[in-house]
């Protein structure tokens, strides 16, 4: 049986990708934020990574440079799922040494099995692998390196076809609970005075974000995920800048929300 370690600070959506790897005969390791990633990646050793790049503690670039740096981890295949508008960091992941980059808000768990079990049927990292030309290696990729998921094949079967239904069925009648949360969440930002007591609400608000990219995208719900990685991807970017804090900035924030 293989081993996977899946790499997922949300922890719904690292459930929902464990459950349907378990179904397909995996032995499935989940771990919520970087740190814990690391340390299971020691232990277990597994076959394949499944990493998200924006965590806590520790994100997925340091992560892979870390593995890539031990000789006991060099070779284990890691597939990156990444945020399409944040193309400094995929491409750092591609200069860290992973093999295949993923647009979070476009891959859905049918599209993630497939490829990783391709991945598993070619070379380990270490020894070189040829290059996917649907998947560029960043030495000669653009900023965009991260590419959406391919479309599945169609003739999709009856489970697959009600398990993304349930999911999505799920999604939609969470969903205002998720928008009135997000809305306070911005409230509390916009009220708030200095920075002591600005970044960590701005902070909370990322992470709410973050959360429904993921579990749009898992939903199959792609406009939703894409629109929420975008903000997700704005919302990182004025926490690491605060001061590209501004009216603009923040009308901006309140419109996409709405």
């Amino acid at each position: 049986m293989k081993k996977m370690l899946i790499v997922e600070d949300d922890q719904i959506v690292g459930n929902i990708y464990r459950h349907k790897f378990q179904v397909e005969g995996f032995q499935v390791a989940l771990a919520t934020d970087g740190e814990a990633g690391l340390i299971a990646v020691k232990e277990i050793k597994p076959d394949v990574v499944i990493l998200d790049l924006m965590l806590p503690k520790l994100n997925g670039v340091e992560i892979l440079k870390k593995m890539r740096a031990e000789p006991t981890t060099k070779s284990i295949p890691v597939i990156v799922l990444s945020n399409a508008y944040l193309s400094s960091l995929v491409q750092e992941a591609w200069k860290a040494g992973a093999n295949h980059c993923m647009i979070k808000a476009s891959c859905t768990p049918k599209q993630l099995i497939e490829l990783v079990n391709r991945t598993l049927g070619a070379p380990p990292a270490a020894q070189g692998p040829a290059p996917d030309p649907a998947l560029p290696k960043p030495a000669h990729a653009p900023a965009s390196a991260a590419i959406p998921a391919k479309k599945p094949p169609p003739g999709s079967s009856e489970d697959d076809t009600a398990f993304q239904t349930e999911l999505r069925q799920t999604f939609l009648g969470s969903a205002p609970d998720h928008i009135a949360q997000l809305r306070g969440m911005l409230q509390a930002f916009i009220k708030s005075e200095g920075d002591t007591a600005r970044l960590p609400r701005l902070f909370t608000l990322y992470r709410q974000v973050h959360s429904l990219t993921s579990n749009s995208a898992v939903a199959g719900l792609t406009s939703v995920a894409k629109m929420s990685s975008a903000l997700e991807a704005l919302l990182n970017e004025l926490y690491e800048k605060p001061k590209n804090l501004n009216a603009s900035t923040m009308r901006t924030v309140a419109h996409t929300i709405d």
